[in-house]
C-alpha cells in the first residue's frame, strides 16, 4: 500500500488540477440551470475537489425522474 501511495504522490498536483478542471466544466454546464446550485469553497481554502457537491430545489423529482 505504501508503494502505491508514494507513486500517487508524484501525480498529486496534476490529479488535483484535473479535478479542478472537471469542476469548472460542471460549473459551466450547470451554471444556467434553474434550481441547481453548487456548494462554494470557503475563501482562502484549497479543495482537492474530489467531490462536486450541488444543491437542488426539487431533489426528490430529480432522484425519481424516469423511474417507473
Amino acid at each position: 500500500m505504501a508503494a502505491i501511495a508514494l507513486v500517487s504522490l508524484k501525480y498529486f498536483e496534476q490529479d488535483n488540477e484535473f479535478r479542478c478542471q472537471v469542476c469548472r466544466w460542471y460549473g459551466e454546464l450547470l451554471g444556467n440551470e434553474s434550481g441547481i446550485g453548487h456548494i462554494s469553497i470557503a475563501p482562502g481554502c484549497v479543495s482537492s475537489r474530489r467531490l462536486y457537491k450541488i444543491f437542488i430545489d426539487k431533489r426528490d423529482e430529480v432522484i425519481y425522474k424516469g423511474v417507473s
